[in-house]
């Protein structure tokens, strides 16, 4: 009986000891699997439009990043009853730094610090900031500027109250005086400037005190009072020793004070201008700034070991611009704009080179920046934007410079400072308005001079974008296309002709005439539905993603002996062989077809699909170039063109054409040699790239790993203590 006992309490003991072991089993591989998941990038966006990954340029820089970074995120939720959207800025904050953290692997370090519950975070992180190499020493020159400040400034306290009580007694006793009306003011003035000095001496020291000493603007306010003091004292002076030293009914004592005015003013004068000069060297202190903007909160700080940048609550969670947008459904009237906005400060931070875009015209309005208003007096009446303005503002955020070259007006192309490199964007010449119709408007007349200033510095650059879209006619009455103005360059430089005799066009059939076509849309676009990016470096990434170009003059490929020597070109964008596209080459026909048929047809004079939207070519001299069939695809009205689509439980708009603005910068990238940061960029919109998890995906991974890893693991365990009892 006691062995059988002993025999049913060891097997008690080994049936426990096996759960306890397949317990533990589970829970160390469970373990395993999440540690994995955040060490080697295992997230898995199970959302249909990935609304919840980085995008794939977002990833190309942070798999590029020179140095570590770290990305700290500072919101607070202490007031959400007064931001009711608080807690959910900082949640998408929150899980975008995640993002970069996984992405990053080990490149990026992220926090998330909410100031009110972790104030020692931010004093760790002021101590950080001081001690980057950049702002070590910053402000060392305003300090030095300001210790000299107190011995003047009591100078200055002294001469103008000497001043003062002297004029106040001489007032008394001379009374011819009481009605010279410039002492009144020198008396006013006087006064005012001794009561500021006490209000600045408290001021400056404030500044100094604060917990990083704001050096800067205390310069700044010691700055102001002593331009206040050279003027109150100079005209003060100024009248004493010329009307003061002459007045014909005063005391002679009167008389002698105001004569020796120069002895009294001149030296102090003489300090302040030198004091200023000092001053006037000294510009703003970074790390003050960066201070300033930390202070309001709900901001986000990218950091490198060498300096910082502080992004706004405007910058990742910029108000909606777009009016005519559906409400959002919980009433949110900001966009979620991190992702551009921290990649933004990354490249910044990191990129040591930086390239300049030249925007090429010859004549015509302006196409980056929007003319002021015509009457400042009507600021409600906002002037039309410059057709470029958006992209303008994305190239800015990626890091480019941008510059506009106008032929016409200067000679000269523009020298970008801070640029080691150039790309040439080059429009087609403006045509000037048709104030008349039955008169054809006059091309501006390019002369070969002219054409030739742009070729030389394309040439000394050896980077440009060339932009050959068809050309109306000159008037109604005249079909004849206009002419491409550079493609005799193009072809004999680059191997691209530019086929600006048609009109490409895209069309749909009619359903009650199989033989009959209508134009598809109404803005002469032809979109990615039938042409395909090829596996050139600039297009490849954009497979699937929707584009199109306007008003689109057929580019062809030169071959064989027409081809110049050492050059090579090759498609980028291609318009498929299909009988829904073709290049026109009588545009009136078309309407009048419109007009009598409810229809139209491809002509035998009309040029047939396939033909290139976009060509990329170079030489043997490491010149590259870029044409492009359309010069509004990347336009704001094209680019930017959006429509309402279900997103988040709700309406939203989103872009008809998101691969446009992302072709163009593609193709920057690959002139200038940057081919790692070619891809699908992260871009504002007012569908996010990053939101609160949607309300499937939880549901889904949750499916996921009750159905598929937690049972896999357990029969791992399972197996493990089978293995073990059979031994």
């Amino acid at each position: 009986m006691a062995v059988n006992a002993m025999t049913s309490n060891k097997r008690r003991f080994l049936y426990g000891l096996n759960v306890a072991v397949a317990v533990i089993l589970a829970i160390v591989l469970a373990g395993i699997v999440i540690w994995a998941a955040g060490r080697f990038g295992g997230r898995v966006d199970l959302t249909r439009g990935g609304v919840n990954s980085l995008t794939p340029r977002t990833i190309q820089l942070l798999k590029g990043l020179p140095e570590h970074v770290v990305i700290t995120g500072l919101y607070s939720t202490a007031l959400k009853e007064v931001r009711p959207y608080a807690e959910k800025h900082q949640s998408g904050v929150s899980d975008l730094l995640d993002l970069y953290e996984t992405a990053g692997r080990g490149k990026v370090t992220t926090h998330m610090i909410d100031a009110t519950q972790n104030p020692e975070k931010i004093t760790d992180l002021l101590a950080r900031l001081k001690e980057k190499p950049v702002y070590r020493d910053e402000a060392q020159p305003h300090a030095e500027a300001l210790a000299a400040f107190p011995t003047l400034s009591a100078t200055i306290a002294e001469l103008l109250q000497n001043e003062l009580t002297q004029l106040e007694q001489l007032r008394g006793a001379d009374p011819s005086l009481q009605k010279v009306q410039p002492i009144g003011i020198i008396e006013r003035n006087l006064q005012l400037t001794i009561r500021q000095a006490q209000a600045v001496e408290a001021e400056m020291k404030a500044f100094q005190e604060e917990e990083i000493p704001r050096y800067g603007r205390a310069v700044e306010v010691a700055r102001d009072y002593l331009k206040q003091v050279r003027t109150v004292a100079q005209d003060a002076f100024d009248w004493m020793s010329d009307a003061g030293a002459k007045l014909p009914e005063a005391a002679p004592g009167t008389l002698a004070f105001f004569s020796s005015a120069t002895a009294r003013y001149t030296n102090v004068l003489s300090q302040v201008q030198t004091q200023l000069e000092q001053m006037n060297d000294l510009g703003a202190v970074k790390l003050e700034d960066l201070f300033e903007t930390l202070k309001r909160g709900q901001t986000v700080l990218v950091e490198t070991e060498t300096k910082a940048e502080v992004l706004t609550q405007e910058d990742v969670w910029p108000y909606r611009t777009n009016r005519n947008a559906p409400p959002p459904p919980d009433g949110d009237m900001r966009d979620f704009a991190g992702e551009q906005a921290v990649s933004s400060a990354l490249l910044a931070l990191t990129q040591k080179t930086r390239t300049a875009i030249v925007f090429t015209r010859f004549g015509g309005q302006s196409l980056l920046t929007s003319p002021p208003p015509q009457n400042p007096m009507m600021m409600q009446q906002q002037p039309p934007q410059a057709p470029y303005q958006g992209l303008n503002d994305l190239l800015q955020k990626d890091n480019f410079i941008t510059l506009e070259w106008d032929v016409q007006a200067q000679p000269t192309p523009p020298k970008p400072e801070d640029a080691e490199r150039i790309v040439y964007v080059v429009f087609p010449p403006a045509q000037p308005p048709q104030p008349d119709p039955r008169r054809p408007a006059q091309t501006p007349e390019i002369s070969p001079k002219e054409k030739q200033l742009i070729y030389d510095a394309v040439k000394d650059s050896a980077m440009a974008i060339f932009l050959a879209p068809w050309a109306p006619p000159a008037s109604p009455y005249i079909p004849t296309p206009g002419k491409y103005e550079f493609n005799d360059y193009l072809k004999e430089t680059w191997g691209v002709a530019v086929e600006d005799g048609y009109l490409g066009l895209q069309f749909v059939a009619n359903p009650q005439r199989e033989d009959l076509m209508f134009p598809a849309g109404r803005n002469l676009v032809i979109d990615s539905s039938v042409f395909h990016f090829s596996e050139h470096p600039i297009g490849s990434p954009l497979k699937g993603l929707p584009a199109s170009f306007q008003t689109v003059a057929p580019l062809r490929l030169l071959e064989g002996d027409e081809l110049p020597e050492n050059v090579t070109v090759e498609p980028v964008a291609v318009v498929d062989d299909t009988e829904d596209v073709w290049g026109v080459s009588n545009i009136s026909r078309i309407s009048q077809d419109l007009q009598k048929n409810q229809g139209t047809k491809r002509y035998p004079d009309d040029l047939p699909a396939p033909f290139t939207l976009c060509a990329a070519a170079s030489d043997g001299e490491g010149r590259k170039a870029v044409v492009f069939a359309s010069d509004t695809f990347i336009s704001d009205a094209t680019a930017n063109a959006s429509q309402l689509v279900m997103a988040g439980g709700g309406l939203r708009m989103a872009k008809l054409y998101p691969g446009n603005a992302d072709l163009f910068i593609n193709a920057l990238h690959w002139l200038t040699g940057n081919a790692d940061r070619i891809a699908v960029g992260a871009q504002r919109s007012d569908v996010p790239r990053l939101d609160k998890l949607e309300e499937g995906a939880p549901l889904t991974l949750t499916r996921v790993f009750l159905v598929g890893i937690w049972p896999a693991c357990a029969l791992l365990a399972g197996a493990v203590v089978w293995i073990v009892r059979r031994r």
